[in-house]
């Protein structure tokens, strides 16, 4: 017997509210399910597992995030960057109380560090393919690297900004960029895809949404 499986944004919401309750040590996926309406099996297709958590929030991030952006190859990668960054930002959002809890938890439980660095790295080089910056080779995984220390740090500000619009997570962004273009533009050859010829865009990695 299969769910008749509510809006993944309502999912996704629920899973939330169970994190922001504070107490990831004692829940276990039959509550994570149960908050969302879900069989145990559904939900164990869906994400998988409590530690499969931190990349199913990605993956859902890096979807919204997709399909609202619009990117303008003519403006300057870190432009670009910024655009996209925001955009996962604001897809994560409505959730931002259930993961402040899941950071608070991450320090005591090596298995959620784990998966988190697992759901950071897919997420740079999804935000790096969306900007229209190369993410694949040695530059491309500097790239993501650098990308991925940043990407902390404005998380920082995200979590702890309560603010309707943003305003100091997108300060912070806007701090980490003015820091670092002038080096990867020196040093990493920060720079635009290669042409596209045929109709056909510059072969780049495909980051595997997990």
């Amino acid at each position: 017997m299969t769910d008749d499986l509510p809006d993944r944004e309502v999912i996704f919401a629920a899973f939330a509210d169970v994190l922001a309750s504070g107490n990831w040590r004692g829940i276990e996926d039959e509550g994570f399910a149960m908050a969302a309406g879900l069989s145990l099996s559904t939900y164990r297709r869906l994400v998988g597992g409590k530690y499969e958590l931190p990349r199913a929030f990605g993956r859902e991030a890096d979807a919204t995030m997709l399909e609202d952006i619009a990117i303008d190859v003519s403006e300057p990668p870190r432009d670009r960057l910024f655009e996209v960054v925001m955009a996962r930002f604001d897809a994560l959002h409505p959730w931002r109380e259930g993961l402040q809890e899941l950071a608070k938890a991450a320090p005591r439980d090596p298995l959620l560090v784990a998966s988190c660095v697992a759901a950071l790295g897919t997420a740079t080089g999804t935000i790096l393919d969306a900007a229209k910056i190369p993410s694949g080779g040695v530059l491309g995984l500097v790239r993501r690297q650098g990308l991925s220390a940043g990407y902390v740090t404005v998380a920082r500000a995200f979590l702890k900004d309560e603010s309707d619009d943003m305003g100091p997570t997108m300060a912070a962004l806007e701090r980490w960029l003015d820091q670092v273009t002038p080096l990867a533009e020196r040093f990493l050859k920060f720079k635009d895809p290669l042409p596209v010829e045929d109709g056909l865009a510059a072969p780049a990695s495909v980051s595997a949404q997990v």
